[in-house]
């Protein structure tokens, strides 16, 4: 770039005059001691910084204003312009958890709203437990058990039923074919059946039962119902997961096993070891099993009731 006699003086801007020029100091610079100083708006408060952008920060000639947290500004804007609110959410630089909150953006910041389903509870949003509250599900109608999901809940029939609209209504195992062993009549009954001995032939000893899924999300205790009606008279009762294993003999109509792991499958079977009125004890190899959840109050009701009819 050409000189102009103005480059003995750092700074200063040359002005043509007719016949000679003159150097002086432009705007954001003193003069002195033959030379344009810069001139720090910032420490002199000889500043204007929009509400948005408060921070002072000096250039040589000039100042700049930096925008404030939570604002921006293009790079090819005046840096002594206003600055506009940065959308954290579409920029996706929130730390909302993407799992339970939704990110709404808030000037000049953002805030975490609870996604439907969740609630805040002591800082962070946690499932609604709709299934502890008859009024937050729908799941009232008879044989119908509340399932906890995240989020939400849903409804389902307990074993032995089956919905219809929005009823559950008991299913008829008997119209399966072959759910009975040989020599064995299928009775119906509400919400499970009974493999009825034919007369004159002694039954097995292993209990007949279905398959039940449950659900829930605490720890909890699963009791075992046996029919007041059963000829059995000592049983075994088996929890087991990937988790811990239970074993209990129980010779009474209710058996409870307490102390089962959150959220974990267990699979519970029951195993003969006794009919009532006799002192022989059976050895059976095979569990009749329920692939079950752990549930909170649930009970299973077994139909463990073997009649041999004379």
């Amino acid at each position: 770039m050409e000189g102009t006699p103005c480059n003995v003086m750092p700074n200063s801007v040359c002005n043509n005059t007719i016949g000679n020029y003159s150097c002086y100091c432009p705007a954001g610079f003193t003069e002195g001691n033959n030379r344009c100083d810069d001139i720090d708006e910032c420490a002199t408060n000889a500043f204007t910084c929009p509400s948005t952008a408060t921070d002072c920060f000096n250039k040589l000639g000039t100042y700049g204003c930096s925008c404030n947290a939570g604002y921006s500004r293009a790079a090819e804007v005046d840096e002594q312009s206003e600055c506009t609110d940065t959308d954290e959410c579409a920029l996706n630089q929130h730390t909302c958890n993407v799992v339970t909150e939704v990110c709404r953006n808030v000037e000049p910041s953002f805030a975490c709203d609870c996604r439907p389903g969740f609630h805040l509870m002591n800082g962070v949003c946690d499932d609604i437990r709709e299934c502890q509250n008859s009024q937050l599900n729908n799941c009232s109608s008879p044989h119908m058990q509340c399932i906890e999901q995240e989020p939400g809940f849903s409804c389902a029939c307990l074993p032995g039923y089956q919905l219809n609209g929005q009823v559950c209504e008991d299913i008829n195992e008997c119209l399966t074919s072959d759910i009975c062993p040989v020599n064995t009549n299928c009775v119906n009954r509400d919400g499970g059946y009974t493999c009825r001995c034919d007369p004159n032939y002694v039954c097995p000893v292993n209990p007949f039962v279905n398959p039940v899924t449950v659900l829930s999300k605490s720890q909890s205790c699963v009791t075992v119902l046996i029919d007041d009606g059963s000829l059995y008279g000592l049983y075994e009762v088996k929890a087991v997961s990937n988790q811990n294993n239970f074993l209990v003999n129980s010779s009474a109509i209710k058996t409870k096993i307490c102390g089962l792991s959150p959220n974990t499958q267990y699979n519970i079977s029951v195993r003969v070891l006794a009919l009532k009125g006799s002192n022989q004890l059976f050895t059976t190899t095979e569990f009749s099993a329920i692939t079950a959840a752990m549930t909170d109050a649930l009970k299973i009701r077994l139909s463990l009731r073997v009649l041999s009819e004379t």
